[in-house]
């Protein structure tokens, strides 16, 4: 091997190194609520990364929701009546400001959990998606004049945005910018199609090519940056992949890297350069993912690993969400505890994706050498 070959080697190792003994990372189990069987899952993060919402078995309920925090732990929110389940689905930057939705009598409530008291905001549709970063915005599916579709509902009021196509069978909410005032989701119709709504009305945001289906399912804080997947990208119609779109109108595919089958994302960062979902190999086993332009998709839990991280007895099954900053990831996965598996939901924290990608190239350097000794 020549002598400049050997150096780059030893160069990138030594940045690998430096890279990882500056990089913080974390990883940890949020248990699951007292009285129940153990089971968990994590569904966002508040945008600063001190409120964890999701949903648990607790003593009197298959699934209730629930607020975590580092030094709180986990807690359960009010239920509208004793005799329904609830999940908290999306909460504000300060965690103030919880949505989901909670059952009564089987019929699902849009909710609003503001500092810990339960509103309801209408009724139909499956939950409150995502709420505005102040708490004052919330938006989901709800039935309204008959129709199913995705509402914005403030103090003042609730709104049904609509349907893309004249007749459509329902709309859904599933995001919004910062202010409120973009929301993105899917309209059903002649097809499902991504949509992204603001004052001047709902528009469509078509599909890869190929694609015969599609959904937003995460935004930028300002709007500008939507995340969602496409079905029949790949000429399966029953597969899909994620895309990442730019208010210039572009809709990009992510990628299907080698050994996967499909790729999806759920979250974003507040610029969108960073996002979080999930990757699916060819044996349908599904692994919580992490995305950005510079690293391209990345296992979770081999960064992690990587970083040190002892992750003995998980298997990571998905990421939902990101904190603002993109350094602090939740969802669901495995824990295998004496031979058993629970579901649990989780909190990780990662570098930056500079770091991440010193520590690629480290791990390329080191795979070509091997390589070469064979």
């Amino acid at each position: 091997m020549k002598r400049s070959m050997i150096a780059v080697l030893v160069l990138a190792a030594l940045m690998v190194t430096s890279a990882a003994q500056g990089a913080t990372a974390d990883f940890q189990g949020l248990g699951d609520l007292a009285g129940g069987i153990d089971w968990s899952r994590a569904y966002a993060i508040s945008g600063d990364g001190s409120v964890v919402v999701g949903s648990s078995a607790s003593e009197s309920y298959t699934s209730q929701a629930f607020s975590w925090t580092v030094g709180g732990g986990i807690a359960s929110l009010p239920l509208l009546s004793g005799d329904g389940t609830s999940r908290a689905l999306g909460v504000n930057y300060d965690g103030s400001v919880i949505v989901g939705f909670s059952k009564v009598s089987s019929t699902c409530k849009p909710v609003l959990w503001d500092n810990g008291a339960i509103q309801q905001l209408g009724t139909g549709g499956d939950g409150a998606k995502a709420v505005s970063a102040d708490g004052s915005v919330v938006t989901g599916p709800a039935v309204i004049s008959g129709l199913e579709q995705a509402f914005r509902w403030t103090s003042a009021e609730m709104v049904g945005l609509g349907t893309l196509e004249a007749g459509g069978t329902q709309s859904k909410g599933s995001a919004m910018s910062a202010d409120g005032n973009v929301i993105v989701g899917y309209s059903s119709g002649t097809t499902d199609q991504a949509f992204r709504w603001t004052e001047a009305g709902m528009v469509g945001l078509g599909f890869l090519t190929g694609a015969t289906k599609s959904v937003a399912e995460a935004i930028s804080d300002d709007g500008q940056v939507v995340f969602g997947k496409c079905w029949g990208y790949t000429g399966e119609p029953n597969k899909y992949i994620a895309y990442r779109w730019t208010e210039s109108g572009d809709m990009v595919s992510l990628g299907l890297p080698t050994g996967y089958i499909e790729t999806a994302v759920f979250g974003a960062s507040y610029d969108g350069s960073m996002a979080v979902g999930r990757l699916t190999d060819t044996s349908g086993v599904n692994y919580a993912a992490i995305y950005d332009a510079v690293n391209g998709w990345q296992d979770l839990k081999t960064v992690l690993e990587g970083l040190g991280v002892d992750l003995t007895g998980w298997t990571l099954d998905r990421a939902y969400g990101v904190s603002d900053d993109g350094l602090k990831i939740v969802g669901y996965g495995v824990h295998t505890i004496e031979g058993i598996n629970y579901t649990e939901g989780f909190i990780a924290t990662v570098p930056e994706p500079a770091t991440l990608s010193l520590l690629a190239l480290g791990g390329v350097g080191l795979l070509a050498r091997r390589r070469r000794g064979k």
